[in-house]
């Protein structure tokens, strides 16, 4: 029975971890998505370059 409990908790906090994750990578993927046409302009691409 101990050991059933333990599995189920590594299991749950397995997802958990892994969701966490997801939302850490999709944070700093859109927040470096909304500055490429900001920093673009900065080093001075055009439309017609990109």
């Amino acid at each position: 029975m101990e050991k059933q409990i333990d599995k189920k908790k590594l299991a749950i906090q397995f997802v958990l971890l892994f969701a966490i994750v997801s939302a850490l990578g999709d944070v700093t993927y859109e927040g470096a998505r909304s500055v490429y046409g900001t920093y673009l302009g900065f080093l001075g691409a055009s439309a017609v370059s990109i």
